[in-house]
């Protein structure tokens, strides 16, 4: 009976430990492809680029709404792909792709520089 608390004990650590934590957050982003995974949102949503951010590998968006899951704000989003960071430079409006994932992991799929000029809710 006390080997089997043990073991549940272990197991239950095992599967909250790391939950939240920027280890867990980057496996989420490294092993997720364009494919949508069973539960997954996706948002196509508009902001303008402010900073490279976590060492390359994410980017601080002041976005636009996203509509049934928060207000425009501030933030900072891991990059699927870092690589999409290249040429972008502070002020630029972007237009990207969000995945949300069921247990509330969220990264950025798509980033794409939008034409100079481009007017957003935001501005």
């Amino acid at each position: 009976m006390k080997t089997a608390l043990v073991l549940m004990a272990a197991l239950l650590l095992l599967g909250c430990g790391t939950s939240g934590s920027e280890s867990a957050s980057s496996a989420s982003v490294a092993e997720s492809s364009d494919e949508s995974k069973e539960g997954d949102k996706k948002y196509t949503v508009r902001g303008r680029f402010r900073a490279a951010t976590g060492n390359g590998q994410a980017a601080k968006i002041h976005h636009e709404d996203v509509p049934g899951w928060m207000d425009a704000m501030s933030m900072d989003f891991r990059l699927q792909e870092p690589s999409q960071l290249q040429g972008l430079q502070a002020g630029d409006a972007v237009e990207f792709e969000l995945v949300v994932e069921p247990q509330g992991l969220f990264y950025i799929t798509q980033l794409k520089k939008l034409p100079a000029g481009t007017q957003l809710s935001i501005d």
